[in-house]
This record gives C-alpha cells, sequence and structure tokens, in this order.
C-alpha cells in the first residue's frame, strides 16, 4: 500500500464515514476492547486460522489494488478493499460473540462478492491471470475455513 493511501481515503468525502469507523474498530481491537469476553489480543485473535488467512489475503490485495488503472481505482479496487476489511471485521466479531451464526451468515455474502470482484478485476485486466489464480485459491480456502466454522456453530 502506497505511504499516503489511506490518508487519501480518509479526505474522500464519500468513503469518509466508513473508512474512519473502520480504522476506530481497528483502534480499539487493537487496545483489546471486546463486546462480551472482556479483553481480546492480538496473540489471540492469531491463533484463530481464517483470521491470519484473511489478513494475509488483505496485505496481498492492497498491494494489487493500488496498481489498479486510476479509471478503476476508485471503484472496483475500493470495493475489493472495504470488503475484505468488513470481511475481517465480521470474523473478528463473530469470534467475540455468543450468537456467531449472523455475523458468520454476513461473512459469508462478503467472501461471494469478493470472488466476484477478484474475478472482475481478472476480466477487465487489473490483475493479471496467475494473481487471479492466487487470489482464487485464497478466497477458496478462506470460504473453506468459514464453512467448516459455519457447520460447528450449527451442531451446538
Amino acid at each position: 500500500m502506497k505511504p499516503g493511501y489511506l490518508r487519501q481515503l480518509r479526505s474522500n468525502k464519500n468513503k469518509k464515514g466508513f473508512i474512519e469507523t473502520t480504522l476506530a474498530k481497528v483502534a480499539n481491537f487493537r487496545k483489546g476492547e471486546n463486546l462480551e469476553k472482556g479483553f481480546v489480543t492480538m496473540k489471540e485473535m492469531e491463533k484463530l486460522h481464517i483470521f491470519n488467512r484473511a489478513y494475509a489475503f488483505s496485505k496481498w490485495l492492497f498491494n494489487h489494488t493500488g496498481k489498479f488503472p486510476k479509471s478503476h481505482r476508485f471503484s472496483v479496487a475500493v470495493k475489493l478493499e472495504n470488503t475484505i476489511l468488513e470481511l475481517i471485521e465480521l470474523i473478528t466479531t463473530a469470534n467475540m460473540r455468543r450468537n456467531k451464526m449472523d455475523f458468520l451468515a454476513r461473512a459469508d455474502e462478503k467472501l461471494l462478492y469478493l470472488k466476484i470482484l477478484s474475478r472482475l478485476s481478472c476480466e477487465l485486466e487489473f490483475i493479471n491471470v496467475k494473481s487471479y489464480e492466487y487470489a482464487a485459491k485464497e478466497l477458496v480456502e478462506i470460504g473453506r475455513m468459514l464453512g467448516s466454522w459455519i457447520k460447528q456453530q450449527q451442531t451446538s
């Protein structure tokens, strides 16, 4: 990600509210604020494999969306970035809540949306085929982990 990219996104009035809210939630998460269990640290979140996979994918994705053509950087690229951030937020929130199914179902929807946007990016040649294959493989693996988590919640 380019150094001034978040600063540039913060100044964009259309995206300002979402980005500030997301950044505030990340800051609160880093402080250890939790919704139900008390404190959650990054060390505890790193034990959650789906979080690690989604987090690593988000770093990869942010590096690639910065290379999108300017004409689509603030449409497709921003939607991809916002969707991966929302997915990570839903995974984190689901991990902290007793009733996880609502959050896991929404995370599954965001994952499907990510798959569609990734395919669109490849077809419009914003990313090359090799990058698309990597993205597809990672999203399928995150989907497997999420599906297992949903099944486990349905049986308990």
